[in-house]
């Protein structure tokens, strides 16, 4: 019996398990259009659209905690300075407007830390609390409110 010879060019096809093989078929197809695909039900699509309702939601209070943030620190912070610089009963409309817009958030701090004297100044220990303090709770709620909209991975 006489066997055929292979040509010279063709591979050996057989391989182990262990080998890398060639794919036979490709992978690339066209993706469907949105036509071809199934519509999403009422229900489904209701769900969705209050879920992103109620992550927009959620994502403006957040911006509304930073801002609330952002102007205790002002009012907090330019209460520290006008105290540093003796100006409590100052008979300037700025000053009455600082600590009148100020004093329901100073309130609860008021005299659990005592004034120290530094060369001339007089430094506030309260509102250093308190401006420690309105950080840490704004900056804890934002970070639950960002838990709330986010998936788990």
């Amino acid at each position: 019996m006489r066997q055929k010879k292979q040509p010279e060019n063709q591979q050996h096809t057989s391989s182990f398990y262990s080998m890398h093989t060639q794919p036979v078929t490709f992978s690339n197809t066209a993706p469907l259009p949105p036509l071809h695909l199934p519509a999403e039900s009422r229900w489904r699509s209701f769900g969705h659209s209050c879920k992103q309702f109620g992550v927009a939601l959620v994502r403006k209070i957040n911006q509304m905690l930073g801002l609330a943030l952002l102007v205790t620190f002002l009012l907090l912070g330019g209460r520290f300075v006008l105290t540093g610089f003796h100006l409590q009963r100052h008979p300037s409309l700025f000053v009455q407007w600082m600590y009148l817009c100020s004093d329901p958030l100073a309130l609860p701090f008021q005299n659990v830390l005592p004034h120290t004297r530094y060369q001339g100044f007089l430094i506030d220990g309260s509102l250093i609390l308190a401006i420690v303090v309105y950080c840490i709770l704004a900056l804890i709620l934002r970070r639950f409110l960002t838990l709330l909209i986010t998936e788990p991975r």
